[in-house]
């Protein structure tokens, strides 16, 4: 296995959570920055590169389609449409608070299911 993509991988999984999290924050604060052209974009650009660096390495490793990839996929999908519900303007703070914090446990999970220290879901 290549280190120099899965360390790729990686830090793309790192700054995209980085943005979720800023976000978040901004999100929280009432900032109008929350739904900024430039944010979007660096969420979109690294969820494309996840995805993409992800089936990269899948391709890589010959995992092919699996439990293990099919639960992967499905955790960022999660990870990624409940965020952008999340952060949309007009939803009650609750509501908003509750969809970040259920995006952070998709990712978190996600990521577990990838380090092997949970088991795929299929």
């Amino acid at each position: 296995m290549s280190t120099g993509l899965v360390h790729m991988h990686l830090f793309f999984i790192s700054l995209s959570l980085l943005i979720y999290v800023v976000r978040g924050v901004l999100m929280l604060m009432n900032s109008p920055a929350v739904t900024n052209m430039t944010a979007i974009a660096g969420s979109s650009a690294t969820f494309l590169l996840i995805l993409g660096s992800g089936a990269w390495l899948a391709h890589h490793n010959g995992h092919g389609i699996d439990g293990f990839v099919i639960s992967k996929f499905l955790g960022l999908m999660t990870y990624v449409i409940v965020g952008m519900i999340a952060l949309k303007p007009g939803l009650s703070k609750p509501m908003a608070i509750g969809l970040w914090v259920t995006g952070l446990a998709a990712f978190i999970t996600t990521f577990a299911v990838g380090k092997h220290w949970l088991p795929a879901l299929f």
